[in-house]
């Protein structure tokens, strides 16, 4: 267990409170307060290294971090950018966004590779410690969990199927209406169907063509939307829903094949 202690120590240090002291001698007495189960060469060891350089690591490791958010979550952090300049943070976005990641940190620490288990703990940590955001604009919850759905689609197991193509096309449109109906389909288990109090959907796809804001945030507009793959692309991509369709495919089973004619069966009872 000598090594592990080791190695605990030295991630300890690098990615929590850093050592302590301006000479190695008081660095090697607090870090053996702090550490009592390493040896004294396992102390000597870590006492050597430097302040400024640990500081080196701990940067690096934060900005990954920080990056990772930032390309999971573009449109929401423009939001909080912006909501934090209302508030009168004058911080340059980006290094308020280092802060926010070692915030994270100390609520949630990331101990995994996983990007969308630190798109998970990024969303849980907004909803519990930076309430002043989610009350200054509520949408930014919801834009957070729209973000969130398509990491999640993105990187989930596709459920086998047959690729969509241009003969496919050709194919179910020369089906009879009968022959049509009796086709089957499936919802995916990773498909998100979606009520929103704002109107998030429209909202993100706005800024990710103009990277603008609209200023100031827009009010409470509810939408109605799903979330599944592209056909062609297999890329996330958000469909609009009205009331009877979100309904009917709110009512539908997951991964379980269903008769094109269930669904309109579904749909118009649902409206």
């Amino acid at each position: 267990m000598a090594l592990a202690d080791f190695l605990s120590a030295i991630r300890a240090l690098i990615l929590d409170d850093g050592v302590i002291g301006a000479t190695a001698a008081d660095r090697r007495a607090a870090l053996a307060a702090r550490f009592p189960r390493l040896s004294d060469d396992q102390l000597d060891d870590l006492a050597d290294i430097s302040p400024a350089r640990l500081q080196v690591y701990t940067d690096l490791i934060f900005a990954g971090e920080r990056s990772t958010l930032e390309w999971v979550y573009p449109v929401s952090l423009a939001v909080i950018g912006q909501l934090r300049a209302d508030a009168g943070d004058g911080r340059p976005p980006r290094l308020a966004n280092f802060e926010l990641v070692r915030a994270l940190h100390r609520f949630r620490p990331w101990k995994s590779s996983s990007q969308r288990q630190l798109a998970a703990d990024f969303e849980d940590f907004i909803r519990a410690e930076r309430t002043e955001w989610t009350e200054a604009w509520p949408g930014i919850g919801e834009l957070i969990d729209l973000e969130r759905t398509e990491l999640d689609i993105f990187y989930a197991e596709d459920v086998p199927h047959k690729r969509f193509t241009a003969q496919v096309c050709e194919m179910l449109t020369a089906f009879s209406v009968e022959a049509l109906l009796a086709r089957s389909i499936l919802v995916p288990p990773y498909a998100a169907i979606r009520s929103y109090e704002y109107d998030v959907p429209e909202f993100a796809q706005r800024f990710r063509k103009s990277s603008a804001l609209r200023t100031p945030l827009p009010g409470s507009s509810p939408s109605l939307a799903a979330c599944g793959r592209n056909e062609t692309s297999l890329m996330p991509d958000w469909v609009r829903l009205d009331e009877p369709a979100h309904r009917a495919l709110d009512r539908l089973p997951r991964s379980t094949p269903i008769e094109i004619n269930g669904f309109a069966t579904a749909y118009l009872e649902a409206g």
